[in-house]
């Protein structure tokens, strides 16, 4: 995974709502939000990242968790008997994140970091308008 490239700073953002749904990922398009003044994108650590992108360049990277979602290390193994329960396929959460609005990405990214699993996102073809 390459570096975080250095933040962002904007004014405008754009307001993802995503879904986990019995291990289903639902992203409906973004809304604009307008910060009121310029704020840098907060470095965070987490499972899930929304990264933006300029072809193969990276501009964004937003880290953030999603409760309940806690990566199953026994993914596409065998459970062991003594295995604490895995909530993950049952579970349904809504997560808030928010993503700074440049033109300079021309497509989003959810990557999952536990599983290396990438969702194309929707991502505005212009600058953001609150």
């Amino acid at each position: 995974m390459a570096p975080d490239p250095a933040p962002l700073v904007t004014r405008r953002k754009w307001h993802y709502e995503l879904f986990f749904h019995e291990g289903a990922i639902f992203a409906p398009t973004p809304r604009p939000h307008d910060a009121g003044k310029p704020t840098e994108t907060p470095r965070r650590m987490g499972r899930f990242a929304i990264e933006l992108y300029n072809g193969p360049d990276l501009v964004e990277r937003v880290r953030f968790d999603a409760p309940m979602l806690n990566g199953d290390p026994f993914t596409g193994k065998t459970r062991p008997r003594d295995a604490p329960p895995d909530m993950e396929r049952r579970v349904r959460v809504k997560v808030k994140v928010e993503v700074p609005a440049t033109d300079r990405a021309n497509r989003a990214v959810l990557l999952d970091r536990a599983t290396e699993r990438r969702i194309r996102l929707p991502w505005p073809a212009q600058p953001a308008e609150p």
